[in-house]
């Protein structure tokens, strides 16, 4: 099986993130990177504040094969301070432009794989379950789509895995007034007739840079603490 991995969002600490993801030499795949020329992440109770500036030079260091695009963002957005940024709205122009270099390329694939610059992943899809994820109607996720309160969808955005032709058709119709990656993603989900059935064998946490200094070893356990940390205390 052939995937394209399309991997977006803020760089914030992916070139050190990456290093820790080894399904990657387990799939037949080709990278399509798409992140902002300025990234930030801040927690005043910490005492953290990451800002970095994205070159090529950055990129092509840390994910030399990949086709990738680096994007202005007051080129998209007018408001584009901490933390007034439209989280749905910037979500959406990474996938789409992901997507539009995935077609551009020529290239044929089965699978398309969505996944944040900021996962800290543990990946046990053997080829005999890729093989399975082929169905017309289901993209993979961390979640099924469910309830979260009486009126409100949610699906968990972190990670999707899906047929070639499904989850280009969820890109490509994608509205420009997405308001939650939550909310009315599910929606959009269910009204193209599709549903999120939740994979098992993938874990995700989000690798904060807080874990940059860690005195033990950078593994799954170890992630999740500092992400809790991280979303636990006072913060910007």
């Amino acid at each position: 099986m052939r995937i394209a991995v399309l991997v977006y969002g803020e760089f914030r600490e992916f070139d050190t993130l990456i290093k820790h993801w080894n399904f990657l030499n387990e799939i037949n795949h080709d990278m399509y990177f798409v992140t902002w020329d300025y990234s930030i992440q801040i927690h005043n109770h910490l005492g953290i504040k990451r800002e970095r500036h994205i070159t090529d030079e950055l990129v092509k260091s840390t994910v030399p094969n990949a086709e990738y695009q680096i994007l202005k963002e007051s080129d998209y957005f007018e408001d584009t301070t901490y933390p007034n940024r439209n989280k749905a709205h910037r979500v959406m122009v990474h996938w789409k432009k992901c997507l539009d270099m995935v077609k551009k390329s020529g290239k044929e694939y089965d699978l398309i794989m969505l996944t944040r610059t900021d996962n800290y992943t543990e990946y046990y899809i053997t080829e005999e379950k890729l093989q399975s994820i082929n169905r017309i109607d289901a993209i993979y996720g961390l979640t099924n789509i469910h309830l979260s309160s009486p009126h409100s969808l949610f699906v968990q955005d972190l990670f999707f895995l899906g047929d070639y032709k499904i989850m280009s058709n969820l890109i490509e119709t994608l509205p420009n007034d997405l308001y939650s990656m939550h909310n009315s993603l599910s929606e959009h989900i269910m009204k193209l007739g599709y549903y999120v059935e939740k994979i098992i064998d993938v874990n995700i946490t989000t690798f904060r840079p807080n874990c940059l200094n860690m005195s033990e070893q950078i593994n799954f356990p170890s992630v999740c603490r500092k992400h809790i940390e991280w979303h636990t205390t006072e913060k910007l």
